[in-house]
């Protein structure tokens, strides 16, 4: 064991130091599973065993962070993740962020602003060599591998004070590594590492590095010196040459306009996040910034840490001490950095102030004095003096800055921003401007609005934010790309709840309450996310916030019995009636002074006509005079009505009534209270208590007759304000489930229904049965019983019956019918209500006496029988009396109540036989009728006798024969003999003889509903059901059924089929073929395929052709030798010939395709006939000129699967030719029409696979970015091509390809049809670019050449003519590269078939020394000599398939090429000591010398291999070619694993395997 361990040992040990070895000199996508491996071995292996590979596993895990590629995230999250686990395997970590869901930031991140207070831990030992090794890349100009050692020197330290004991030791080699002689002398990602190194370390140990420190004083002032210059602050000339970035992050010499975006951005890595179970928390990675903006932000985070650990020092250091002296510069520096523009600037800036304000409070005196912030916040006002200054990172940065100095500011500055926002609202002249880009202005103009909600006494200004607010917004459409949503809501939203009593007050004020454009604003802003402090103000303080409402209330309180409408905010002059009759006097006036205008011209003609005559001309004229006065005093009245009634209408103001006239302001109040209080219940059920004052009020506006007027009235209001009354009800909804034990409240909600209704209460009805069924207990359901006990026993009026009806159908029936427990039904509760139901109804009316009868019924039903056996004799007493003397419903209810009571006790006979018939009769709906059926009729044979049933059933038959009931009464007859059938059996005769007549009615006729048709599908059903068609002389009736099935499918076929008329199709054909299969003689003579003609409708016909393919495919389905079906086929196949337009019909051509595939595989007598009938119909489909017509027929030829191939022959043929000529014309028209065509070249030498085989570095088997499947003579296996899927026609000609060449006859072969197949072929290989036709074409022709001779349907020179045509095409490419590597794979297989290697060796590659039983080929030596197969051999020697390229390549090492590969590979193996069962690559088996391979390399043609490097076939060859050490790879495994595992190649010797081994 010691032995076999310290072998062990030192096989790992070599392992760990070959695997870092591989980690440096492999590629970065090449790494992560060796790291996986890696990290695994030492975990395995233990920490003491891994401790001597520290240093270097260290190394290894630091170089991957630092040889991430830029730009690729994954690679450096990937090394990251290796760094932090192999750290934490060998250091640990601190215990708390062993917490998994501990999130750990960078101890620099700009975001985090909290001081962090160290723990007093003691770290444990650290290996002197890893931190030297750790300490020598804290300055690395790799931020991630800054990152990288940050976190590794806080694993070590466990994250406390013990990094100053740590790093002691090593702080002169950190003072000479960070404190270079010259900061500036520096490039500028070395200065950002200088910069970066000292802040963690000030950060972290400041005591490591005293602040009095020269070489920390230099360096600092050096630094403030840069970055002052590159502000502007002062000017130095000895800094001349040297690169300045501003605070912005910009080379500040360059004169270059800024762009919005930096262009490095795109590349820089985004921030993620570490978590896994091999270490502790959720370590979070910082974004990559840019090396000026990265400098900029180190540069204030060192000044934060020197600010944070060293607060005495600093701050009270003198004004002329060399502390005192830097302190100023930096102060304004974090000013100026305060409005740059990145944001992690900003962020560090607001940081560091932040920490400089916190310690100036404390104990300074010296620290930003009140001169120093007057003197750093200078700049910034002066910049915010005038708008046009104005810029985003200003106004961001002033925002922080009021959150840090927020007393320092007063009034002023609150009037200044608002002057500034009131010029944003002229957009003309902001424009005119140019000073903003398009889409800023209205940003700037937000940001000064997100000013006031840091601002002190800033609760002044709502009223004036409000009202800016409303004005941008309204002119926010006139800016460039103004964004789709305000961005003025988000700041004023924040303002708002900010100051939550004063924008309450504000806008619940009763004047803004009465505007919309001040009451949406608010709503939209309560309903915010970020309004939750606003909204929990307002549900604390309701009864105050909303006085307005309440007030209004109590107005209108006082004038509830007035009878004008306009008191209650009703304009009946708004109503349809009104401005009716407003049109009726308009047109009154039109008439008379029409008439008027006409007694004036009469008046004048007859003066002309009577001009001689005075006497009659004064008499003319004094009767034209009086009737011209008439008229005018009409139209003069007509005038005054007209406007009376206008003045009545549109100055309701000056009607003299009693009391306040709620006008529009005053419905706004209403709508927009109500709104509020629904938002704040939909957040806060609970605001609505029922006992606050809000609560009370909402329910007395919903007893109001203001309320109830306004509903009534809904067209004479304006439409924002008819949804009073639905609102209403949800906050009554919502005050309900927070308080459920309130059943009162459900009393008052269901007298909304007490009216009729238009709006939509839905959800009204269905909170009262949940609340009912699921919230109340039963102490609130039996109070309800109590309520609705009350109701129905106490008040008489048309109001009281009416609110018990309504309480009967919306609480009581629902509650009683969905209750799961039983315990309802018992107790006093339910005794009194049987006994209010069972007194004397003679008061009742009709409609409470009929929701009794629903709630008796329920009762009944749910009741327990012992529980009723006391008031058996009073409830048929009251249901009799009731069936007798009521009308109407509840008469029929009375009846359906008695038949659940039979159902329960033994009746006297004449009640059972009485309530049958009046039921088997009733016109009824159907539904109710059908129910009380289903429950009577399983009862009656157990009540009666047999004497009362032979009445009974005579009455029946009486009822059947009939022929003057009513419709409904029909209906509901037939509906319940459909329904029971055994219940009828007895009268099976009777019905039988009525069953075609009801058919026709219920489902011929033209305007019936489906329910009826389905009803007459009932009845036939039910003859099917009953057997008759097993009697012979019923045959007549089947068929007669089957007609009328059919004429009832045509008339529910015509038009578009919804749901329920497509399910009523699908039992009809279903029982058509149930009818069949019964009856094979069977004849649907209605059926006739109408031929089409111009005054039959197109969509008609189409549906007619469809309903008749239905019938024949379920006929022949169920009889295959039916005769009318088979006898149909061809007719219908003819007449949708005649109609082109129904070959695109999918759903008719799917029924034929079903057809025809069944009519063609029929082997019954006769179905010769149709066949040929069939064939010839076919191939006029294919010979016509409609393409769909086309493939149809090949469609359905190859669905068949028959042996009827070689009758289409000629016609597939043709079409083929036709269909190729057509692709290669519509490629001709895409080329002519602009297109070119694209240099498809190849380019790519597939070498690098070939060389690592060489060298030994192992196997990656190649993969494939398309998939092909490639056809083997089935016309179902075409080939299928990710992303490029043929079109219809593509499809057909390949089919017709494929079906021609599966064909097992040679005779066509040689037919006229030949020609034009051979013709197909040669445009589709000379001019196609379609992938899928090319490979169906090249795989065909391919099995034809390789065919044994005598077998092949082609000639010597026609396999010459195709070969050449193969080389052309790989040589031409015309496809892309990714096609042409799919096309080039079929051209492999083609060659190594003909090269005498089986198909099943190659799918098995490498070969099997014990397969033996497989069956080897001979090569086709008449191919192999040949040129063109010379030319397409070359090209296969850079196959992108790289097991084709070793086969191919082996068969040249060969004595003779391609002949018995197999064998020879065995043999040859078998020489060099393989066994049975080893597996044998073909690589490194030459039987011939070098120069006879090279010779034959250089004999070849590579015309073929395009732009690829043909010198690398030669390379690959000679590597196959030579023993280059070893070559033939043994590995001992079963055949059952052999197509698991790849042997490797190349090994440094040959090796066998034993199985012990």
């Amino acid at each position: 064991e010691a032995q076999s361990s310290s072998w062990g040992d030192v096989l790992f040990e070599n392992l760990v130091s070959k695997m870092c070895e591989v980690l440096f000199n492999i590629s970065w996508d090449h790494r992560p599973g060796l790291m996986s491996g890696l990290f695994d071995l030492i975990t395995k292996m233990g920490l003491k065993w891994g401790k001597q590979f520290e240093v270097e596993i260290l190394h290894t895990a630091l170089f991957l962070v630092e040889d991430s590629p830029e730009g690729f995230a994954n690679a450096a999250e990937d090394s990251l993740q290796f760094f932090v686990r192999v750290s934490w395997f060998f250091l640990g970590g601190p215990e708390p962020w062993m917490a998994s869901n501990l999130v750990v930031h960078d101890c620099l991140c700009p975001m985090i602003d909290k001081s962090v207070v160290l723990d007093q831990v003691e770290a444990p030992p650290v290996d002197d060599a890893a931190l030297t090794l750790i300490l020598s890349k804290i300055a690395s100009t790799n931020p991630l591998v800054r990152f990288a050692v940050r976190h590794v020197i806080r694993l070590m330290s466990r994250d406390s004070e013990a990094i100053y004991s740590l790093l002691s030791k090593h702080v002169d080699s950190l003072k000479h590594l960070l404190f270079p002689r010259s900061l500036r002398s520096l490039p500028l990602p070395n200065q950002c590492a200088a910069v970066d190194a000292v802040a963690f370390i000030v950060e972290r140990a400041p005591s490591l590095i005293p602040i009095g420190d020269k070489h920390l004083h230099s360096f600092l002032s050096e630094l403030l010196k840069v970055v002052s210059m590159a502000d502007g602050e002062f000017a130095d000339p000895t800094f001349n040459g040297v690169v300045l970035i501003d605070r912005d992050g910009y080379n500040s010499e360059s004169t270059k306009r800024r762009p919005k975006v930096r262009s490095a951005s795109v590349f820089l890595r985004k921030s993620f996040t570490l978590q896994d179970k091999s270490f502790g928390g959720r370590i979070v990675v910082p974004a990559e910034l840019t090396t000026a903006v990265q400098f900029r932000v180190s540069t204030i985070l060192l000044f934060r840490a020197i600010i944070q650990g060293f607060p005495e020092e600093f701050n009270d250091a003198e004004k002329n001490s060399p502390i005192g002296n830097i302190r100023p510069y930096v102060t304004k520096l974090l000013f100026r950095s305060l409005v740059s523009e990145p944001p992690e600037a900003v962020a560090s800036s607001a940081s560091a102030l932040r920490c400089a304000t916190t310690l100036g409070s404390r104990n300074s005196k010296n620290f930003l004095s009140k001169e120093m912030i007057q003197t750093c916040i200078k700049p910034i006002l002066l910049a915010l003096r005038d708008f046009r200054t104005l810029s985003l990172p200003l106004l961001k940065g002033l925002l922080r800055l009021l959150g840090l100095l927020k007393n320092w500011f007063s009034k002023s500055l609150g009037n200044k921003l608002l002057e500034h926002m009131s010029k944003f609202t002229n957009p003309g002249s902001v424009k005119e401007m140019k000073i903003w880009t398009p889409g800023e202005e209205l940003l700037i103009a937000a940001s000064l609005m997100d000013l006031f909600a840091p601002l002190p006494q800033s609760a002044q200004f709502a009223e004036q934010l409000v009202d800016c607010t409303l004005q941008l917004e309204s002119v926010m459409h006139r800016y460039e790309k103004a964004p789709a949503i305000s961005p003025f809501r988000e700041p004023l939203a924040r303002f708002l709840y900010r100051h939550c009593p004063s924008a309450v007050a504000f806008f619940l004020d009763e004047r803004r309450l009465c505007s919309p454009h001040y009451s949406n604003l608010f709503l939209n802003i309560l309903k915010r996310d970020d309004s939750h402090y606003l909204r929990k103000y307002m549900c604390e303080n309701m009864s105050s916030c909303f006085s307005g409402p309440l007030a209004l209330i109590c107005s209108e309180k006082s004038q509830s019995r007035s009878t004008s409408l306009a008191l209650f905010g009703v304009n009946e002059f708004r109503s349809t009636a009104a401005q009716r009759r407003l049109e009726l006097l308009r047109e009154d006036i039109k008439t008379k002074r029409s008439n008027l205008a006409a007694r004036y011209k009469d008046e004048e003609r007859c003066r002309k006509n009577l001009s001689t005559d005075a006497t009659k001309q004064n008499a003319v004229a004094n009767a034209a005079r009086l009737g011209i006065e008439r008229l005018g005093g009409e139209l003069e009245q007509a005038r005054q009505s007209y406007a009376k009634e206008v003045s009545i209408q549109y100055d309701i103001s000056e009607m003299k009534v009693s009391g306040k006239v709620v006008t529009i302001p005053h419905l706004e109040l209403h709508y927009t209270s109500f709104r509020i209080i629904e938002v704040l219940s939909r957040y806060n059920p609970h605001c609505l208590d029922s006992e606050s004052e809000v609560g009370k009020s909402i329910r007395w506006v919903w007893r109001s007759r203001g309320r109830h007027e306004r509903l009534q009235h809904e067209d004479c209001l304006p439409p924002r304000y008819i949804s009073e009354s639905s609102t209403l009800a949800k906050l009554l909804v919502s005050q309900s489930r927070t308080n459920p034990a309130d059943t009162d409240l459900l009393f008052e909600m269901i007298r909304i229904y007490l009216q009729p209704l238009v709006s939509d209460f839905s959800f009204l009805q269905r909170h009262l049965v949940d609340i009912t069924v699921n919230a109340c207990t039963l102490d609130q359901q039996q109070s309800i019983l109590k309520r609705f006990v009350t109701l129905v026993g106490s008040d008489s009026t048309d109001d009281g019956i009416g609110v018990a009806v309504v309480s009967s159908q919306m609480l009581v029936s629902p509650m009683l019918k969905n209750v799961q427990t039983k315990e309802l039904f018992k107790g006093k509760p339910m005794t009194k209500l049987l006994a209010a139901i069972l007194k004397d109804s003679a008061g009742r009316s009709s409609n409470l006496t009929g929701e009794l009868m629903i709630v008796l019924d329920i009762i009944l039903e749910k009741m327990d029988k012992k529980d009723l056996a006391s008031v058996e004799k009073d409830l048929l007493k009251y249901i009799q009396n009731t069936a007798k003397h009521a009308e109407g419903s509840a008469k029929f209810q009375a009846i359906v109540t008695m038949s659940r009571l039979a159902t329960i006790f033994r009746l006297p006979t004449k009640v059972v036989v009485s309530t049958y018939q009046h039921l088997i009769k009733s016109k009824q709906e159907r539904y109710l009728v059908r129910g009380a059926v289903g429950i009577l009729i399983p009862v009656i044979e157990s009540q009666l006798e047999p004497l009362e049933m032979e009445g009974l059933r005579k009455y029946t038959l009486k009822l059947v024969r009939d022929e003057a009931l009513s419709g409904p009464q029909q209906v509901n007859l037939w509906e319940a003999i459909t329904r029971h059938p055994h219940f009828f059996e007895y009268c099976k005769d009777t019905i039988l003889m009525r069953v075609p007549d009801q058919i026709s009615i219920f489902g011929i006729q033209h305007g019936v509903s489906a329910d009826l048709r389905l009803l007459a599908v009932s009845i036939a059903r039910l003859l099917v059901a009953w057997d008759v068609a097993s009697d012979p002389s019923r045959v007549k009736v089947n068929e007669m059924v089957a007609n009328k099935l059919f004429e009832i499918a045509s008339v529910n076929g015509d038009g578009k089929l919804d749901e329920q008329r497509r399910d009523l199709q699908d039992q009809i054909m279903s029982l058509l073929g149930k009818i069949s299969s019964t009856n094979e003689m069977l004849k649907i003579d209605k059926m006739t395929i109408r031929q089409n003609n111009n005054s039959v409708d197109p969509a008609s016909h189409l549906n007619h052709l469809k309903l008749c393919a239905d019938v024949i495919l379920r006929v022949l389905e169920n009889a295959p030798e039916n005769q009318f079906a088979n006898d149909n086929i061809c007719v219908l196949l003819r007449e949708v010939e005649s109609v082109p337009s129904s070959f695109t019909c999918v759903e008719l051509t799917g029924q034929l395709k079903a057809i025809c595939t069944q009519a063609l595989g029929a082997t019954h007598k006769g179905s010769l006939e149709v066949k040929s009938q069939l064939v010839a119909i076919l191939s006029n489909f294919m010979a016509s000129g409609n393409v769909d017509a086309a493939c149809l027929a090949v469609a359905i030829v190859d669905k068949s699967k028959s042996r009827l191939v070689e009758s289409f022959a000629g016609s597939f043929a043709s079409l083929s030719l036709r269909l190729a000529d057509s692709h290669v014309h519509d490629i001709a028209q895409s080329l002519s029409i602009g297109s070119s065509m694209i240099d498809n070249q190849l380019y790519a030498t597939p070498t690098l696979g070939e060389y690592e085989i060489a060298c030994g570095l192992g196997f990656v088997p190649a993969k494939s970015g398309w998939e092909s499947r490639q056809a083997d003579g089935c016309s179902e296996r075409q080939i299928e091509i990710q992303n490029q899927t043929p079109d219809a026609l593509t499809r057909t000609l390949m089919t017709c390809l494929h079906l021609l060449g599966s064909c097992r006859s040679e005779m066509h072969l040689f037919a006229s049809c030949r020609a034009q197949l051979l013709d197909s072929f040669n445009l589709i290989l000379d001019y196609s670019d379609s992938l899928p036709l090319i490979l169906s074409v090249v795989s065909i022709v391919g099995r034809w050449i390789l065919v044994d001779p005598q077998q092949s349907p082609l000639t010597k020179s026609e396999k010459e003519e195709f070969l050449i045509k193969f080389a052309l095409l790989i040589d031409q490419c015309r496809l892309p590269t990714i096609q042409s590597h799919i096309l080039g794979d079929l051209m492999c297989s083609f060659v190594l078939t003909a090269l005498g290697y089986h198909s099943e060796l190659v799918r098995e590659y490498p070969f099997g020394l014990g397969g033996c039983e497989v069956s080897t080929t001979e090569s086709r030596r008449d191919l192999l000599g040949l040129s063109s197969f010379q030319k397409i051999y070359a090209s296969c020697l850079l196959s992108s398939d790289r097991l084709a390229r070793i086969l191919v390549a082996g068969s040249s090492c060969l004595d003779e090429a391609g002949n018995q590969v197999y064998q020879q590979l065995s043999t040859l193996a078998l020489k060099n000591g393989g066994r049975g069962g080893d597996l044998v690559d073909v690589g490194g088996l030459p039987e011939r010398s070098l120069s006879i391979v090279l010779g034959q390399l250089f004999d070849l043609d590579y015309t073929c291999l395009g732009h690829r490097l043909w010198t690398a076939a030669i390379v690959d060859q000679l590597l196959y070619s030579t023993r280059h050490g070893g070559g033939v790879s043994f590995e001992c495994m079963r055949k059952s694993n052999q197509a698991k595992i790849c042997p490797p190649q190349g090994l440094t010797r040959i090796e066998t395997k034993r199985k012990s081994d």
